[in-house]
């Protein structure tokens, strides 16, 4: 959907800075947008693997995104982590964001047209710079998950994909963001921001559970929630199925210890429900939290 011409784009800066700023969002029309904007992206892959979704093609948006991920990632892996003893925190992240931030001009003119919408670039560079992180903190949270969303959101709000492509736009740019900031955070040892993430188990991330359990839903292999306890199974699914992949990034991740004792026994409160329960669940949480 293209956006009316006379639209302007303009600096990004947070706004929601107090409780009555969250309440009064918490009512906004900006806040309805961005569920409904979820629940589609979760909807186009419900009962899809990530294998039934094509690969994008190479003059198309999606191909366009998934290669300035790449690049990214080449950045990561020329910037090593400095040898620190800290449990959290490796400096070295500061670094790798001042890259990404003195590269943002050609990385972002690599899937935006800026003679056809002057400014979008400046409107989407905090969302994209805040979307790995904080470079201030070293930590990551749902929050910075959030910008990449907003990223979604106003790229498709400017016409540069339709909702054909969400189906693909979930398994081959969301999730790649997914793998390249768990590289992030496990390089760097970014401490979780706020551990608001899916009852406690994960407390990076919150969108790709609400994806990759839409995914489950009446999948060929029956596979159910409880196999989560699975790690055979885990292994053997994880390439199709966003869920799986990231409950055994979460049990494989032990420095941080998110999959401790308390946290199985929260999360297997939730275990005997079929899938549609389990999204039903993740997409009240979410509504909760806002």
């Amino acid at each position: 959907m293209e956006l009316n011409k006379n639209i302007i784009f303009v600096e990004a800066n947070k706004k929601v800075n107090s409780q009555q700023a969250l309440d009064k969002f918490l009512k906004s029309p900006t806040f309805t947008m961005i569920m409904d904007f979820i629940c589609a992206l979760q909807k186009s892959v419900e009962s899809k693997s990530n294998l039934d979704i094509p690969e994008p093609d190479k003059d198309s948006f999606c191909y366009k995104f998934s290669k300035l991920i790449q690049k990214l990632k080449i950045l990561l892996d020329e910037t090593p982590p400095f040898e620190e003893p800290q449990r959290f925190g490796n400096k070295a992240f500061k670094l790798w964001y001042e890259k990404v931030e003195q590269n943002y001009d050609d990385l972002i003119s690599t899937i935006i047209d800026k003679e056809k919408h002057p400014n979008l670039d400046l409107e989407l560079k905090n969302y994209f710079l805040d979307c790995f992180g904080s470079s201030k903190r070293i930590d990551y949270g749902t929050g910075h998950e959030l910008n990449f969303l907003c990223i979604l959101i106003i790229l498709y709000c400017t016409g540069y994909y339709q909702e054909e492509q969400f189906p693909s736009m979930v398994v081959h740019v969301f999730f790649p963001y997914i793998i390249l900031v768990r590289s992030i955070q496990i390089t760097y040892k970014l401490e979780p921001a706020g551990a608001q993430g899916v009852w406690g188990l994960d407390e990076y991330h919150f969108l790709p559970f609400l994806f990759g359990s839409s995914q489950l839903i009446n999948n060929n292999q029956d596979i159910l929630p409880k196999a989560v306890h699975n790690d055979m199974l885990l292994k053997q699914f994880e390439n199709q199925y966003m869920y799986l992949s990231c409950v055994k990034y979460v049990k494989q991740v032990n420095f941080f210890n998110l999959f401790n004792r308390l946290k199985k026994e929260d999360h297997s409160r939730n275990i005997h429900r079929c899938w549609i329960q389990y999204l039903m669940c993740l997409i009240g949480i979410r509504s909760q939290r806002g």
